[in-house]
């Protein structure tokens, strides 16, 4: 190689190492933390005191008030009864409708006293009916202070770590209480291991039958279900103390639930519509 080549290769190579050295590295774009979120439109102006709305499977939610306040939970509580029903009652067990759970107040299904149920039809009447004497029938099962303590050790054990019941009615007492957030948790919990339960949730009329054949209507709490049959499951309550709540389901795509939670609502099912339609006008990532 000659002096006059060897010159030129290396004003070359130094002509590459500038282009190199002042070309713009592209930055990566950060993960998206909600993953199905595009464009979320104004909240809509809620009733409610507290709720949150969020994606089954998302941490952040879309959107949420005081979704840590500790408040009364109402008939909420149901669900956690019909969770812990589930799993520590055999299905063949009989429920006996006793004389002291037929004082229960104020809401109470037309079973007789002595009646006896399977442990599903038991349940069947405080999820779709919110019977507060099928609830403690059967947490008087096994004996309502061993139930009660199964129910808090379910709570801890999920992570809701705001949540006390005294109860498994969700009739009103000073230490029971829950949030928007720990009842979204146990509505992924029901939707991972127990969807039977929304499917019940569902349930817009229907007879339910003792053991021994007598038939007993029951009909739906939930106001939305006939209005919007999109639904897949969802929670009423109410008490003077906790005012309204509400807990829903509603797909917003396919493979994706939105649960909602509504706590301290003067009128729930009106919350209900509005995030209906404000769910219906999200923008979404495609997937």
């Amino acid at each position: 190689m000659n002096h006059e080549s060897g010159k030129i290769i290396t004003i070359f190579a130094a002509l590459l190492l500038a282009v190199v050295a002042f070309t713009p590295i592209t930055a990566k774009k950060a993960p998206v933390e909600n993953e199905f979120a595009a464009i979320l439109p104004q909240e809509p102006a809620l009733d409610a005191h507290a709720y949150s709305i969020k994606i089954i499977g998302e941490k952040k939610p879309l959107a949420k008030r005081r979704e840590w306040k500790r408040l009364a939970p109402a008939s909420l509580t149901k669900l956690m009864t019909a969770v812990i029903a589930s799993e520590i009652i055999r299905a063949d067990s009989p429920i006996v409708f006793s004389e002291e759970v037929k004082k229960a107040e104020p809401k109470s299904s037309d079973a007789g006293v002595g009646e006896k149920f399977w442990r599903d039809d038991a349940i069947r009447f405080a999820l779709i009916e919110s019977a507060n004497d099928a609830a403690l029938a059967l947490a008087e099962t096994v004996g309502q202070d061993i139930f009660i303590a199964k129910m808090n050790e379910k709570a801890r054990a999920l992570g809701l770590q705001n949540s006390n019941f005294e109860n498994p009615t969700g009739l009103d007492e000073a230490q029971h209480l829950s949030t928007a957030e720990d009842l979204a948790l146990l509505a992924e919990y029901i939707t991972d291991t127990h969807q039977e339960l929304w499917e019940i949730t569902r349930i817009i009329e229907t007879e339910i039958f003792s053991a021994d054949g007598r038939a007993h209507k029951a009909k739906n709490t939930n106001e939305l279900l006939q209005e919007f049959p999109a639904i897949t499951g969802g929670k009423t309550g109410f008490t003077d103390n906790a005012k309204g709540a509400l807990i829903f389901l509603y797909p917003v795509r396919p493979g994706k639930t939105a649960v909602i939670v509504l706590l301290g609502s003067s009128d729930r099912f009106g919350d209900g519509r509005k995030i209906i339609k404000w769910l219906e006008t999200i923008s979404w990532n495609p997937s």
